[in-house]
């Protein structure tokens, strides 16, 4: 579908149907000259077809700047969102199979080294930013893995208190 400032909302969206190629979509922005600034949220997409692509949300090139947001996606395989615009925002409140697209986690370490959390998203986290209750951090480094982040810290020195990291992570599809 061809939108420009399209709010798609509060739709439950189940066993979707093919598009003239027999692919399956759940909610599809076409691109080229059309489907932009749109806001996809609240939406509920379940079990996207049965054969070739199962893509809840398409956003296809040339659809730029859309927002989707607050949306429960399950029952389907990935990629959850096939994202090919440009300037689109995968917000908040996004829902996959029963688990969040972000989360903050804290953790405390005397050290002030190596801090690990379980960060309980639906996939391996792509963003991930960190800040601590110590001026005496540096700077940090991340990696992460379908269940944890470690975040490494790098100091000038000994750190001479129990150091507090908070973490926010978000995992885009």
């Amino acid at each position: 579908m061809k939108t420009h400032l399209t709010t798609i909302l509060n739709n439950h969206l189940t066993r979707c149907s093919w598009d003239d190629s027999g692919n399956h979509y759940g909610i599809k922005l076409v691109g080229t000259g059309g489907s932009d600034r749109n806001k996809i949220s609240n939406n509920k997409i379940d079990y996207v077809g049965t054969t070739k692509t199962r893509e809840p949300i398409l956003i296809a090139n040339g659809s730029d700047n859309n927002v989707s947001s607050d949306n429960q996606i399950s029952n389907t395989l990935t990629p959850v969102i096939s994202d090919s615009g440009s300037n689109s925002m995968w917000s908040f409140g996004n829902v996959i199979d029963g688990k969040p697209c972000e989360n903050t986690v804290t953790a405390t370490n005397t050290t002030a080294t190596t801090f690990v959390f379980n960060h309980g998203l639906a996939g391996t986290s792509n963003y991930v930013w960190a800040s601590f209750n110590s001026t005496q951090i540096d700077s940090w480094k991340w990696t992460a893995i379908c269940t944890q982040i470690t975040i490494t810290v790098v100091n000038s020195g000994t750190v001479d208190q129990i150091v507090a990291c908070y973490c926010q992570a978000i995992y885009r599809p």
